[in-house]
């Protein structure tokens, strides 16, 4: 898999949820997803749970998987210290080949992360419509964004 000089991809391991759970804390703070999630979708899906590491750090990883008849990004984080350097445009890239079956790959975003919209749009996706309203703890609304095939 294609990446930035340094970064290396591949599927997640157990041995790397200790890294995943931290990376998620430093990314989402108290709405970091929990150790049984990781620990499922490694078990269940691992061709759509794709990290990046650097000297064996983890620092970046990607969720995909399936809803229905729709390729999902469930979700995406990067250590601060890498964004914008490539890691997470790599990890997308990388899931959306895994999710290339699919005719519509999907995703939710918080509308008011103008950032992580632009950065979806850069990769094809387009807006959709609001698919929850204050979705997120913040109170705010999700919006669903899809790139087809």
């Amino acid at each position: 898999m294609e990446s930035p000089a340094g970064i290396e991809l591949g599927l997640a391991s157990l041995r790397d949820v200790d890294q995943i759970l931290e990376l998620e804390k430093a990314s989402f703070g108290d709405d970091a997803f929990g150790r049984s999630l990781f620990m499922f979708h490694i078990a269940t899906g691992r061709d759509g749970f794709i990290v990046a590491r650097k000297d064996d750090r983890v620092v970046g990883y990607v969720l995909a998987t399936r809803r229905g008849g729709d390729g999902l990004i469930m979700s995406i984080a990067v250590l601060p210290e890498f964004r914008r350097k490539g890691v997470g445009g790599s990890l997308m890239k990388a899931a959306l080949a895994q999710l290339s079956k699919f005719k519509r790959v999907i995703l939710q975003v918080d509308v008011a992360n103008d950032e992580a919209r632009e950065f979806y749009k850069g990769l094809g996706f387009a807006e959709t419509g609001r698919v929850h309203k204050r979705y997120y703890p913040n109170g705010h609304d999700a919006i669903e964004m899809a790139r087809q095939s």
